[in-house]
């Protein structure tokens, strides 16, 4: 099998991860995957063999620093943010400022607020891709900043919002390097599970075909069956911290039903938080979150917020107006 071998990038120094490098076996499409990795993934949490060894942070840890194991394999318990502070380079007001919040095993969280209320950031930062400036965020009390990145990340599957289109196969756009036992039974049960069976369906050659479309052969895909792939390559990695950033924007309503729909029994066993700006969807969650311009509003059940008739419950209203509020468009006549 051609492949790369470990490629990983330091992205503090700019260089090759340490037991990095690409191996003289690889094909030009995986160096075109490897290149891809170096510029996108660094904001991303794609599951990669040789991940970032650690984006940089205000709070680094020093070379020599203990690192701990963050938790069983089977995932923290609890994953909890102390007073959390993050403010991004070359600015001066915090994107998350004094934020305190716990999400535990077994749950499912919804986390919303407006454009800018520091969803994403406070996702990265939970788990474990950013460090604070100020206060904590621990898995099973263990501070992230002590803790081992590599065994962090193996316990993450994240869908972030700017998903990486790689120009390989499908499966391995799902495998992405980390083939289960089961083989393509595990990859069809994640593209089940991400409603993307349809989309293998129809390609020409199954999971064989190749999705790198500046190639010869290769077959593109519409921004949605894109992001059921990428919503199948978290799901087959089966980690144990489930994290979907806008999971469902490109989808149309009745996939976008058919994902949150099955959202619980996915998250059976595991923690897991959606992003998401359609209110409607946070029915779903045991706990919401509403973030109002880097801090918690408010947190409780979907429909305890609205029965508070606090910040979430005016965007609520607002949403479902503007909804009933698209006209119909007109038939033309040719």
């Amino acid at each position: 099998m051609l492949g790369v071998d470990q490629f990983g990038v330091d992205a503090a120094h700019q260089r090759v991860g340490a037991g990095g490098g690409v191996s003289a076996r690889t094909s030009p499409t995986r160096l075109c995957a490897a290149s891809d990795f170096g510029v996108k993934e660094l904001t991303t949490l794609d599951p990669v063999p040789g991940r970032l060894d650690r984006l940089p942070a205000h709070r680094p840890r020093p070379p020599d620093a203990p690192r701990h194991d963050p938790g069983p394999a089977k995932g923290p318990t609890a994953i909890s943010a102390r007073n959390v502070t993050y403010t991004y380079p070359g600015t001066a007001v915090p994107a998350l400022a004094g934020v305190d919040l716990e999400l535990k095993r077994g749950e499912v969280v919804a986390l919303v607020g407006e454009n800018g209320s520091g969803k994403t950031t406070l996702a990265h930062l939970l788990t474990g891709l950013y460090l604070p400036d100020h206060g904590t965020v621990e898995w099973d009390q263990v501070d992230l900043a002590t803790a081992d990145p590599q065994s962090v990340w193996k316990s993450v599957a994240m869908v972030p919002q700017d998903y990486t289109r790689w120009p390989l196969t499908c499966r391995e756009n799902i495998t992405l390097g980390m083939p289960s036992d089961e083989g393509d039974a595990a990859v069809l049960r994640a593209a089940e599970e991400a409603g993307a069976m349809a989309v293998v369906a129809h390609l020409p050659d199954g999971l064989d075909t190749s999705l790198a479309r500046s190639w010869w052969g290769g077959h593109d895909l519409s921004g949605g069956q894109w992001q059921r792939i990428a919503l199948a390559r978290a799901f087959h990695k089966d980690a144990p911290v489930l994290i979907l950033d806008e999971p469902t924007s490109a989808l149309d309503a009745r996939i976008e039903h058919q994902v949150f729909s099955r959202l619980r029994e996915l998250s059976a066993g595991r923690t897991a938080l959606f992003i998401t700006h359609r209110l409607a969807n946070a029915r779903v969650a045991d706990k919401v979150i509403v973030l109002e311009k880097g801090a918690v509003a408010e947190s409780g059940t979907y429909d305890e917020l609205l029965r508070i008739d606090g910040l979430f419950a005016e965007l609520h209203r607002m949403q479902e107006g503007a909804e009933r509020d698209i006209p119909t468009p007109r038939t033309t006549r040719i």
